[in-house]
């Protein structure tokens, strides 16, 4: 079996995370002004930091929201990178 070397020779080793209160929450994507969660979960109040792991890489921002009525997937966000 062969596999095939990506076309433009670039692969990156990404992980995504949100810390908020005492829990660490996986993410699908950020950016355009939101999170998405892996799962729907209920965040604890209403700040948390946002973790880029990209390669060697790590990127972080503080991150504020809204708070919830229930569990929810996709977070509106305002975030700051983080120096």
């Amino acid at each position: 079996m062969t596999i095939a070397a990506p076309v433009n020779g670039y692969s990156a080793r990404v992980k995504l995370e949100l810390c908020a209160g005492d829990h660490t929450f996986k993410l699908s994507q950020i950016g355009g002004g939101r999170l998405v969660l892996k799962d729907a979960v209920i965040l604890p109040g209403t700040e948390g930091e946002v973790i880029a792991h990209i390669d060697e890489h790590v990127q972080r921002w503080t991150a504020r929201w809204e708070p919830g009525d229930g569990p929810r997937k996709v977070v509106a966000v305002t975030m700051v990178e983080k120096v």
